[in-house]
């Protein structure tokens, strides 16, 4: 048995020995479903969780288990209009409720399996969408086109990188919405460098200097959901796998591309 699971099991069951009255009747045998809820990309935790009629304020809890197919869940949040309601499975036992947008444009929150599960990784890759805007670095038609580097050699701190002379792979037209398709890059050493690149596939440039940025992916995970954003400043240059400045002088804009979700 799962340790916080029995540890909750042993605190409600002395809670109800402490509250009943001499000569009153406590069922040992009583069953609980241990739940517990996890928010994924930018969904929050909410404040509270009715499930068939019994409000819980604090996450995750016990709740008894009883013999029936499904019960039915509703979920509070600090902005009532995200409120949710849906009738789920009736497990006992640990019971982790995923919930997300699965249309970030109309925020509808969803509740279900991870939605990264499934996906078929090559060994030594990485598999990646990506979706957001950002006026300063899209093209003329709003669009933003990423090219990819990869690492040529070792690399080692404080010395300059070996990046390969031509982009290893291009992701065209980021919109505001993830495409269907993943595309699959190399696992990098310790950060992927991409490049801002126009309509015509051209460098970005601002102030006359090319704009990059660098994203390090977590090692025991291999699916993500990128989000690119207006905001980031112009302040640094540095090349986040040397550590030292970008050789052609480029802005390092590492606040402006960052992990939604992951698996």
């Amino acid at each position: 048995m799962n340790k916080p699971y029995l540890i909750f099991i042993l605190i409600i069951l002395f809670f109800f020995t402490s509250a009943c009255k001499k000569g009153e009747y406590i069922d040992i045998r009583q069953e609980f479903s241990y739940i517990s809820i996890t928010p994924l990309g930018d969904a929050v935790n909410p404040k509270s969780v009715t499930i068939d009629g019994n409000r819980y304020s604090s996450i995750p809890f016990l709740t008894p288990f009883e013999e029936k197919d499904s019960i039915e869940l509703t979920l509070e949040f600090v902005d009532s209009k995200k409120n949710f309601k849906k009738k789920i499975e009736n497990k006992k036992g640990n019971n982790e409720i995923l919930i997300y947008y699965n249309n970030l444009q109309d925020s509808i929150l969803t509740i279900g399996p991870h939605p990264l599960d499934g996906v078929k990784v090559p060994e030594g890759y990485v598999a990646v969408k990506f979706m957001g805007s950002s006026s300063r670095f899209s093209g003329t038609d709003g669009k933003i086109n990423l090219a990819v580097y990869d690492v040529i050699g070792e690399i080692v701190t404080g010395q300059e990188v070996n990046y390969s002379a031509k982009p290893v792979d291009t992701i065209s037209n980021i919109t505001n919405t993830f495409p269907d398709d993943f595309i699959f890059i190399k696992r990098p050493q310790k950060a992927t460098r991409f490049k801002f690149l126009d309509s015509n596939f051209k460098d970005v440039l601002v102030n006359g200097f090319r704009v990059y940025a660098f994203v390090g992916f977590e090692t025991d995970k291999s699916v993500f959901l990128m989000k690119i954003s207006e905001g980031g400043s112009l302040r640094f240059r540095n090349d986040l796998n040397s550590g030292l400045p970008n050789s052609d002088g480029g802005y390092n804009m590492r606040s402006t591309m960052s992990i939604y979700m992951s698996k």
